[in-house]
């Protein structure tokens, strides 16, 4: 198995999955392995994986491991778990010893420690394009940070902490696999490589220029108030609110993102309140797609796998009050920062005239963004992989 087996960590799981899905059948040669960090138990699969079972199951580590996968309590405690754990993945990894690791981060604990181990053992590590990789990337840690920096990763060999906020430049030695030349961070990192999103890959296969309105509008949340804080999260809300009010005559779909509550919107839009209302969760984002006539949302990354596949998007900032990068731009996207547009917002989205200037300016907004909307992403990305590989090798 060792020599010629791929790890891929699930890391990101909801973003990372459908890169995987498109790269892996592109690795015939090769044994793939997703690592579950949870409990360090890894299920092949010949050619893809099953989406379903990973995304119920599969630990996101990036986001959980600090909070919740460590029950103890007290420093020493907490030292000896992480030390534990650190010990099982270096077991887990000297047993399964692969070509190259993939993830979709290089900033968690566990992903740095299996860097770590690919480098000692000359190994690749390459890192994946999540999503945006946007928010504070040029802000300095300040001196607190340092310390704990210092302590944990240099003199007890446990990197609980990130060396900058630059995503992808934790180690300059590992390999970064990003969309476009758009996303550049640092221009001096070397083992850069371009291949677009293989998780569009589908969805460009998709697209049709023709369209069928379904009289149904695609909500999808996001965790403002965990981000930005409840004023900021009750001003989306209203916005919401204001939009499905005022088209009785069209559902509403709201999506609850996966690290949101479905609990807390169904009590924000009981369905007694709001009838052309409906919360899900589990339903799948691309089917909602399909279904939908136009995508609204605050910036977020399901607003450009919804221009992928060929939704119009209405971005929503209530009166400017955010201060995110605008990975959209006019061309191919609606902005609404006043509550009484938003109506006006989704009969333009709708509308014959905007979408024939949509489908013009979005190819070529892709080619920026995301290297091409050729389909071939995944195997670019394969064929990079196997190019690093025989290169480590």
């Amino acid at each position: 198995m060792g020599n010629n087996s791929i790890i891929f960590l699930a890391t990101y799981a909801y973003l990372a999955i459908p890169q995987y899905l498109s790269i892996t059948p592109n690795l015939t040669n090769y044994t793939k392995i997703l690592f579950n960090t949870r409990d360090l138990l890894s299920t092949k699969y010949d050619s893809k994986f099953i989406t379903q079972d990973i995304k119920k199951n599969y630990f996101d580590d990036f986001f959980e491991l600090k909070d919740f996968s460590f029950n103890v309590k007290g420093p020493w405690k907490k030292y000896q778990a992480f030390r534990r754990w650190k010990r099982a993945i270096i077991l887990y990894m000297n047993q399964i010893f692969p070509q190259v690791v993939v993830s979709c981060s290089d900033q968690s604990m566990t992903d740095k420690i299996i860097s770590s181990w690919c480098k000692k053992n000359k190994k690749a590590f390459i890192v994946l394009q999540p999503s945006f990789i946007s928010g504070m990337h040029y802000k300095k840690y300040g001196i607190s940070h340092k310390i704990r920096y210092l302590i944990f990763n240099k003199l007890l060999n446990l990197p609980r902490y990130r060396k900058q906020h630059l995503f992808g430049n934790e180690e300059h030695w590992t390999h970064l696999l990003l969309w476009s030349q758009y996303f550049i961070e640092d221009p001096k990192r070397p083992n850069m490589y371009f291949v677009g999103n293989p998780a569009f890959d589908v969805l460009f296969s998709q697209f049709t220029s023709k369209r069928t309105l379904k009289n149904n509008v695609l909500i999808c949340t996001q965790n403002i108030k965990a981000m930005v804080g409840k004023e900021a999260f009750d001003q989306v809300i209203d916005m919401y609110i204001q939009a499905i009010n005022a088209k009785p005559d069209l559902t509403f779909y709201i999506k609850v993102h996966p690290r949101e509550s479905i609990e807390k919107y169904e009590l924000l839009f009981p369905k007694d309140h709001f009838p052309n209302a409906k919360v899900v969760q589990e339903d799948n984002l691309y089917d909602l797609f399909r279904i939908s006539d136009v995508q609204i949302s605050v910036s977020s990354y399901t607003s450009f796998e919804a221009v992928a596949t060929g939704l119009p998007i209405i971005i929503v900032n209530p009166n400017n009050m955010f201060d995110f990068i605008d990975h959209f731009r006019q061309e191919i996207e609606i902005k609404v920062t006043d509550l009484e547009k938003i109506a006006k917002a989704i009969d333009l989205a709708r509308s014959e005239h905007y979408w024939m200037e949509f489908v013009k300016k979005r190819e070529k907004y892709f080619d920026y963004m995301v290297h091409s909307t050729d389909g071939k992403s995944g195997k670019r990305a394969a064929e990079k992989m196997e190019e690093i590989i025989n290169f480590s090798g």
